[in-house]
């Protein structure tokens, strides 16, 4: 995956939205995250210089050179970022860096130099480095002027901006640079309002170091500055998998897999694959997760939904049975297959489809006419907004397919129902600059115990995914896939575990039941009855048609 890299790190989003649009927690800190396919990042931000504080991580800094506020203030010396640029224009990436800043040049000596250079071979380098592009300021008979010029080769320079007045560069004047270059080699350089160069021609990749260089008896402010390039990071051994469920009956490929549930008020409660439909059933469930084995970048996973309990079922005497679906999510950048659902929303990425809030003042039992589609990021909610098809309505009969890719950073979600040919536009899109390295889960909220005010303000959920598909979309030329080998979860007979029972890994769903005890975290204090092929229902419990689909 590719990452930008910038030098100068913008303030985040501090809200998160969890139980409706208008509910919001305080902003709590992110953990450390591994990114991989196409990220953004920075060698120049607004943390590279703080209250006069040069940020040694981010520049070397030689000569007459300081901080002032958030800028720099050059005399005769030099700062160089200390991150490398790379070219990754063999996957796929199309812009080599993004560079800008103001210059405020308050006083220059007859003869001095300002440069901007990039393609710098190290930390220790000149402007006259083999690759290097210089972008050079002199003051000459009382004027500003400017020349840009790459060097190649063994000592030789090619001009691609000849020495000459530019209106914008005035001495005692501030002034904004913008310059692009692309993996492709063209240069693109804006000063002021003024566009200079646009796809102008190199000769060299570009790849290297970025800094700045004041030559003579100058007075030269730095600020603003804002340069980023790109990381490309792809997991081993990754593969593209189809999951139908019907491999073998009531059970799901362990070799691929992993799961976890919590039980929730509502009996019977369990994740399972019913033997005699193919699908895997989120069964009256509280906090569950199924999650792959194995570390995903950039991916696009699938899955169908061909059976949703979307309305109250209650029995003969109006007593409520089972609430509506809460709603599920699908999470990306998970550290361990292993970590609880709950700890999915503190720890990772995840897109939340959401029907009914997950809040213990909302009556479960009423249709919402306006889910929502929410995205959190380490407890932060990034987007939301309504669910542009509605296929939690009551009305809606058709079974939806769900549709997400994540390339580089770039978010986009799906949906179309059966019988419709592509999927069209975008039900939400979302830059998020960086794709999180790590495995995807398909996941729950709920309350493992009864609200306070009784079952129709707990949230739980109940929904079946079939025909689950996860593709590696990491570039061709980083993708290393592999082959799973089938390796059934399923037993012939169910059991009803207690609230400490862990199963074996060859058990069951894969693999572990949270209870009281062992749950590690308040979302799942309770026991999951979970079951796998053909299963002897006891107590309240109603009828869930569905069909797979072919």
């Amino acid at each position: 995956m590719i990452r930008k890299k910038l030098l100068f790190v913008g303030a985040g989003l501090s809200a998160l939205c969890l139980g409706g649009a208008g509910f919001c927690l305080s902003h709590l800190s992110s953990p450390v995250s591994v990114s991989a396919g196409s990220s953004k990042r920075y060698a120049l931000s607004s943390n590279s210089v703080v209250d006069g504080h040069i940020n040694a991580g981010d520049l070397r800094v030689s000569g007459d050179v300081e901080g002032k506020g958030s800028s720099l203030v050059f005399g005769q010396g030099k700062a160089i970022a200390k991150m490398r640029i790379n070219n990754y224009k063999n996957a796929g990436i199309e812009r080599l860096y993004q560079a800008d800043f103001a210059l405020d040049f308050q006083s220059m000596e007859e003869g001095g130099v300002f440069r901007i250079c990039s393609g710098l071979s190290g930390l220790s380098s000149t402007y006259q480095d083999k690759g290097s592009l210089s972008f050079s300021v002199q003051k000459q008979y009382g004027v500003l002027f400017l020349s840009v010029e790459e060097s190649y080769g063994d000592g030789m320079k090619t001009t691609l901006f000849a020495k000459k007045e530019v209106t914008s560069l005035k001495e005692g004047q501030k002034v904004s640079f913008s310059i692009e270059v692309l993996t492709k080699g063209e240069l693109s350089l804006s000063i002021g309002s003024s566009s200079l160069l646009k796809g102008a021609k190199l000769l060299e990749s570009g790849a290297g170091y970025f800094g700045f260089f004041s030559e003579g008896n100058n007075n030269v402010i730095l600020s603003g500055a804002n340069v980023y390039g790109y990381t490309y990071n792809a997991p081993e051994n990754v593969p593209s998998y189809l999951e139908t469920f019907d491999q073998q009956p009531g059970a799901y490929n362990a070799n691929y897999f992993y799961s976890e549930g919590s039980s929730s008020p509502v009996n019977p409660s369990y994740l399972s694959v019913e033997k005699d439909v193919g699908a895997l059933h989120f069964c009256n469930v509280s906090s569950s997760h199924l999650t792959t084995r194995y570390m995903y970048s950039n991916f696009e996973v699938e899955f169908n939904i061909p059976q949703m309990r979307k309305e109250a079922v209650f029995d003969e005497t109006g007593a409520l049975l089972s609430p509506i679906t809460t709603g599920f999510g699908i999470a990306w950048g998970v550290e361990d297959p292993m970590t609880s659902a709950g700890q999915t929303w503190t720890n990772s990425t995840w897109l939340h489809f959401e029907n009914i809030a997950i809040d213990q003042s909302v009556d479960h039992t009423k249709a919402n006419p306006t889910p929502m589609v929410k995205l959190y990021s380490s407890r932060n909610c990034l987007k939301y907004g309504i669910l542009k098809r509605n296929f939690f309505s009551p009305s809606e009969t058709r079974v939806p397919t769900i549709k997400l890719s994540l390339v580089n950073g770039d978010l986009n979600a799906y949906l179309r129902y059966e019988g419709e040919e592509s999927y069209g536009d975008p039900i939400f899109s979302y830059d998020l600059g960086e794709t999180a390295e790590g495995y995807l889960r398909i996941m729950t909220l709920g309350d493992s115990a009864l609200a306070p005010r009784g079952l129709a303000y707990t949230s739980v959920s109940n929904f079946s995914i079939d025909d689950l598909r996860i593709e590696n979309l990491d570039s061709p030329n980083y993708r290393q896939e592999t082959e799973v080998d089938f390796r059934p979860n399923g037993m012939s007979d169910a059991e009803d575990f207690n609230y400490t029972t862990k199963t074996d890994d060859g058990d069951l769903i894969g693999n572990r039941l949270s209870g009281k005890k062992d749950a590690g975290n308040n979302a799942f204090a309770g026991g999951i009855f979970s079951l796998i092929g053909s299963i002897l229902l006891g107590g309240a419990f109603f009828a869930l048609a569905f069909a797979k689909r072919s």
